[in-house]
């Protein structure tokens, strides 16, 4: 920070930061690029002091939930993905079995 005086307040409130973009990052809880007082108050509470065991473990449970959210997409992309392939497949067929078939006419 430029501004020593802000230092100073934020080492009284016990909150270490070595960025001020990180630190409006943080303090800007719904991402509208500007900081309530309540997202101030909110966040200068949740910055206060080290991290303690039961931060890292909810951190870590948050973690492997979007772990498994990210793998259910991935499991559920790649059946949207056979389901395509079938389809297009089903398709080809359909259309090499129709006679004088040429493809998709508008009305």
């Amino acid at each position: 920070f430029e501004n020593s005086e802000i230092v100073n307040l934020l080492q009284d409130l016990d909150i270490t930061t070595t960025s001020p973009s990180k630190l409006f990052d943080i303090l800007d809880a719904n991402g509208n690029n500007s900081v309530d007082i309540g997202e101030l108050a909110d966040g200068f509470m949740k910055l206060r002091g080290p991290a303690d065991k039961g931060d890292t473990i909810s951190i870590n449970l948050m973690v492997k939930s979007m772990q498994k959210s990210i793998n259910q997409m991935q499991m559920e992309q790649e059946k949207l993905k056979q389901g395509m392939l079938q389809n297009q497949d089903l398709l080809v067929t359909m259309q090499t079995r129709t006679p004088g078939y040429q493809g998709h006419h508008e009305v």
